[in-house]
């Protein structure tokens, strides 16, 4: 009765996994330091699903002492993979709330001790029985040590928890109050399980604690442009507000605001169905031209934004310097030449300044204004306008 409910609740959650799995690796929208975040979450999920199978067989002692070989083993994997569980998550965390490299970089070091202490206890268990054992009948008991894989998750949840509090104010307050349910539901469903011996109800409340946040923070549907596949204005705003207060003298990022070019003409001379693919193949072309890690929004009508880490002058100069060389595609529609070209301005971030987001944003859109001001003055003395008869050969 205990194995078929536990199996029921097992093959619930993998059922669950499986689709947040699916969801997470489809999740393609937009290029930018989330894909970090999103790759780590995967393998929490990943994890998590191997755990899942591993504690049902871990669990076939309930049944026969057949099965010996197999539940020991799954026991043993069991006990190892538990700290690397919130490892993963602490992780995941530090890319959520842009923690300083060096916070964590400490944070990496003390909890992957702490799973290499666990890790040897785990493996000496099975002739020690520091952790558990099997008596006489093949059935499982706690041993002396049991208490250090509870010490050890608990002391890297705590962390974390600390980290989420001192920096809370890099993360939205819905993605905040969604991350405590990871810490506390498990914990809760874990005070249940020491009430209810037997029951696995910690692992099912951490896959239900994974939906949560998935739900809240990866879910980025309503974060992205529909038309051309890059975020929208809500969520530059967002990322920019959390970029401006992480932001620091030893690392920074920079802004650029871009504008198309002779959009209006576009959309007048050949209608607003090739308005509209221009707009796709002018994100088409930023994804080029910029790294993976690369924010890259919809501003707002013909506008596009971008956001990347960079501390140095010379780095933002050639990135500028890339746009404009490959920011040109010409498409031939009958007799008519459309021609995509960038108006743009920008800067790296001074965390000195303490300019705030909107002064930050009104100083990127002003020097955009004056590079779109340029260019229009060097067209009115440039040979070629926007559209030109396509030359014929004389022979």
């Amino acid at each position: 009765m205990q194995f078929g409910i536990n199996l029921g609740l097992a093959v619930f959650s993998e059922l669950i996994l499986v689709f947040l799995m699916i969801s997470v690796t489809r999740d393609n929208h937009g290029r930018t330091d989330e894909a970090r975040q999103r790759d780590l979450f995967l393998l929490l999920l990943a994890i998590t699903f191997v755990e899942v199978i591993t504690d049902i067989l871990s669990r076939l002692d309930s049944i026969s002492v057949g099965f010996y070989d197999v539940y020991a083993a799954a026991n043993m994997m069991l006990f190892i993979l538990n700290p690397i569980v919130m490892v993963v998550w602490m992780m995941y965390v530090c890319e959520q709330l842009s923690v300083e490299r060096k916070v964590k970089k400490t944070a990496q070091m003390v909890s992957g001790a702490l799973c290499i202490v666990n890790a040897v206890i785990s493996l000496a268990t099975p002739f020690s029985g520091l952790i558990y054992y099997f008596d006489a009948d093949g059935i499982y008991h706690r041993g002396p040590l049991y208490l250090i894989t509870v010490f050890s998750m608990l002391t890297m949840a705590a962390y974390t928890e600390i980290l989420m509090i001192k920096y809370r104010k890099n993360m939205d307050s819905r993605h905040f109050y969604a991350f405590q349910f990871f810490l506390l539901t498990p914990l809760a469903a874990s005070f249940l399980q020491i009430l209810v011996y037997g029951y696995a109800f910690a692992l099912n409340a951490t896959v239900f604690s994974e939906l949560i946040v998935f739900v809240y923070t990866l879910n980025n549907n309503l974060d992205c442009d529909y038309l051309t596949g890059l975020y929208n204005r809500r969520k530059l705003d967002n990322y920019l507000h959390r970029k401006i207060r992480a932001a620091d003298k030893s690392h920074s990022f920079a802004a650029i605001l871009l504008d198309i070019n002779n959009f209006k003409e576009i959309n007048d001379e050949f209608g607003h169905p090739e308005g509209d693919a221009a707009l796709v193949s002018a994100a088409g072309i930023l994804r080029t031209v910029t790294r993976a890690d690369t924010m890259i929004a919809r501003y707002g009508g013909d506008e596009f934004c971008i956001v990347v880490d960079i501390d140095r002058q010379s780095d933002f100069e050639a990135l500028l310097k890339r746009i404009k060389e490959n920011t040109i595609l010409y498409k031939q529609i009958g007799d008519q030449v459309i021609k995509i070209s960038f108006s743009l301005g920008g800067e790296i971030y001074d965390p000195s300044s303490g300019m705030s987001f909107s002064e930050f944003q009104a100083h990127i859109d002003k020097a955009m204004y004056e590079d779109k001001q340029r260019t229009i003055l060097s067209e009115k003395f440039s040979s070629t306008g926007f559209s030109e008869k396509r030359r014929k050969s004389d022979g």
